[in-house]
């Protein structure tokens, strides 16, 4: 199961000791990326909560977000929603340097043709040299930034969103907010109805943030979906 959250949740006690657990890193020959280019070698940091079950049913992946690590994502195993004592609760963190992970050493071309607006490669470079970062980190910014702007899941099915569904087998939860300026609600409720997803609307008034404005909400829908309710 797979979980896309951002929820600020579960006490500072709880959350900090599940932050001590050590990363793990799993070692390949090479990682191919969807743009076709290949980091190699390749090293993929994570930690990881909880016990598998002897049917391997239990486990949650958690990818991090926007320049999230795992340690920084570990307030999400908390008793009130991914739950160590039921959950096997893996935490990725994404390809960057920071986790100790093989980079690229420019941005590939395809990666760049692929995003729209022809300045934000170059707008993404001019704001991380103002970073009071690392030349790693601001690196890592800027590529998980491109990669994002260009993510798009009908491409390989000639942009057909249906085409893409079709694929789909997994069920989905996808919550948004109303009035978020960030990620905007609209691509995902347009999709929502072709995989038969079950849709959250939030409207907190926080924009982006309604998830930390109304954990409870939040947290209930998450809990309930992983459950099957």
């Amino acid at each position: 199961m797979l979980i896309l959250a951002a929820l600020a949740w579960g006490s500072q006690a709880f959350a900090a000791e599940e932050a001590q657990r050590p990363q793990q890193f799993a070692e390949f020959d090479e990682c191919r990326l969807a743009s076709g280019e290949v980091i190699a070698p390749c090293r993929i940091g994570y930690r990881t909560y909880g016990a598998l079950n002897a049917d391997r049913s239990n486990a949650i992946l958690v990818p991090t977000w926007f320049t999230g690590t795992s340690e920084g994502h570990a307030f999400l195993v908390s008793p009130q929603l991914l739950d160590p004592q039921t959950y096997f609760v893996v935490i990725v963190d994404a390809l960057e340097a920071i986790a100790g992970v093989g980079m690229l050493t420019a941005v590939p071309g395809k990666l760049s043709q692929d995003i729209p607006r022809e300045d934000t490669a170059a707008s993404i470079e001019e704001r991380g040299a103002s970073y009071p970062k690392s030349i790693a980190e601001t690196w890592d910014v800027q590529r998980q930034a491109e990669a994002m702007i260009s993510h798009n899941i009908a491409r390989d099915y000639d942009n057909d969103l249906e085409k893409a569904a079709g694929v789909i087998k997994a069920p989905f939860l996808i919550i948004v907010g109303e009035d978020d300026r960030v990620v905007t609600p609209g691509p995902a409720l347009q999709f929502a109805p072709l995989i038969d997803a079950k849709v959250v609307v939030m409207d907190e008034d926080c924009g982006h943030g309604d998830p930390w404005c109304a954990p409870d909400k939040f947290a209930d829908a998450v809990s309930r979906f992983i459950i099957g309710r």
